[in-house]
């Protein structure tokens, strides 16, 4: 079976509460672009780590990703790395939300992490869970946005416990869906999660793409930008969360591209 990936290879990095506070530490980037690593560390992409990047993704541990991390945390030891391990599990709609964290750790996670040494887990800050909704339709409703939030408050924990701070979400461009009523409804569902994964320490992800290319704001609020809505809700309503930091693990033009 053949696995399409998204040909994107920058992500950005919203730091709402800074965890890297300077760019001057190591010498990292004032920028808030970075890279997403799939399978083979190129040329361009050695250029782009030793260049600084405040944090960088890796598509699972094959390749040259492991080579690509232990580079990037060797020039800059407190730059961020953010790893996602691709698997194809899913849970139903009426499945248990905790049994499903613990079995998407068991068999989605730990096997793939269980090989690595202990200095190689090191180099791993922020670990993935499902990406978008492929393991469940978590934004279709408040329902299944609250059984996200028990699956990924749960998840976190697990996460924790094995060393790594957890990135919830995943969500996918245009999510949640809906008015914004609808789409604060969702979110508000989704709070025991954020709550529990600020706790440890960890952040949230969110995929910005833009669907046609434009820089008009009014249109990118919906698409790209639409985690700020998620953050004037969170302002408003639950202040405390306002600081949970937002990393964008893909980020680029979906359909179609300036054609000049």
């Amino acid at each position: 079976m053949k696995v399409y990936l998204k040909p994107i290879i920058l992500i950005m990095w919203v730091v709402l509460r800074a965890v890297v506070t300077s760019s001057g530490a190591d010498h990292l980037s004032g920028s808030k672009l970075g890279i997403h690593l799939i399978g083979r560390y190129t040329p361009a992409a050695r250029k782009v780590i030793a260049a600084g990047p405040r944090v960088i993704k890796v598509f699972d541990l094959d390749g040259d990703m492991i080579e690509a991390m232990r580079d990037y945390k060797s020039r800059y030891p407190r730059g961020k790395v953010v790893l996602r391990i691709y698997n194809q599990l899913r849970y139903d709609r009426d499945s248990d939300p905790v049994k499903s964290a613990e079995d998407y750790w068991l068999r989605g996670l730990k096997p793939h992490i269980d090989r690595l040494s202990e200095e190689e887990r090191k180099l791993i800050d922020y670990l993935e869970g499902p990406n978008e909704c492929e393991a469940y339709p978590a934004w279709d409703s408040t329902e299944t946005a609250r059984w996200f939030a028990a699956f990924w408050a749960h998840l976190a924990r697990i996460i924790s416990r094995n060393g790594f701070k957890p990135c919830a979400g995943s969500i996918p461009v245009g999510n949640p869906p809906g008015t914004i009523r609808e789409m604060e409804a969702k979110i508000e569902a989704f709070l025991p999660a954020l709550e529990e994964v600020k706790r440890l320490g960890g952040a949230w992800s969110y995929h910005s793409y833009s669907l046609d290319y434009t820089t008009d704001l009014k249109v990118e609020r919906w698409t790209s930008l639409r985690y700020r809505i998620f953050y004037d809700y969170l302002r408003r309503r639950h202040p405390h969360l306002a600081d949970l930091p937002l990393i964008l693990t893909e980020g680029g033009i979906d359909r179609r591209g300036d054609p000049d």
